[in-house]
């Protein structure tokens, strides 16, 4: 039986990444602590391991020390949109 490892869709750490870029964050030194490689990104409805996602977080966190970094990664608009069909229910839904 083949065991299950959650992922997220590549967009994710892309869209964190850039975020990150718009706060002064080295794009590489994050990209090296969440294991993350340009490979990673070839195909942007791809997915990658969820831990590795973490870790971006935990990176961001250390270089960050911001108690609202989580508000102010997304702070922008066109953001949720950029998702793809789960940012734009998150866009324009009254309940979700």
């Amino acid at each position: 039986m083949a065991s299950f490892r959650p992922t997220v869709l590549t967009r994710v750490p892309l869209l964190l990444l850039e975020q990150a870029r718009r706060l002064g964050v080295d794009r590489r030194v994050l990209m090296t602590e969440a294991g993350l490689s340009p490979g990673d990104f070839k195909d942007l409805d791809g997915r990658v391991p969820s831990s590795k996602i973490w870790k971006l977080w935990q990176a961001l966190i250390q270089q960050v020390p911001d108690v609202a970094l989580g508000l102010r990664m997304g702070d922008n608009p066109r953001s949720p949109i950029r998702y793809g069909l789960v940012g734009y229910t998150l866009a324009y839904s009254r309940t979700v």
